[in-house]
């Protein structure tokens, strides 16, 4: 069972990666440019492609996220220091004040995020 679950995964992936690239798939931002402070950077990624490059670089499947992120239900950004990639977020829309709370919160290889 876990062995399908790994390969069903690992299609909607490709299947994700191959519609976001050939289409230059793109949605609107939050952020007008990365956030700075102290050192550590936070990049909205906004198009497929980009969420491809974290799923590839991070060793996780963020670009099936790509339809929320069209649709306006998650945002996800990438948490850099000095360009080297630390972890990756992804803020889902809730109906509250705040707009968005924070869902998923991982570094590579889907490995929990570290809580500094």
């Amino acid at each position: 069972l876990c062995a399908l679950n790994g390969r069903w995964h690992a299609a909607q992936v490709e299947a994700s990666t191959r519609s976001a690239v050939a289409g230059g798939v793109k949605w609107p931002g939050m952020l007008r440019s990365p956030f700075v402070h102290e050192g550590i950077e936070i990049v909205e990624l906004t198009t497929g492609a980009a969420l491809r490059e974290e799923g590839i670089a991070m060793s996780h499947c963020v670009s099936v996220y790509q339809s929320y992120c069209l649709q306006g239900q998650s945002r996800v950004l990438s948490i850099r220091r000095n360009g080297v990639r630390l972890s990756t977020v992804e803020l889902k829309r809730v109906d509250s004040p705040r707009g968005f709370v924070v869902a998923q919160h991982r570094r590579e290889s889907n490995l929990p995020a570290p809580s500094e």
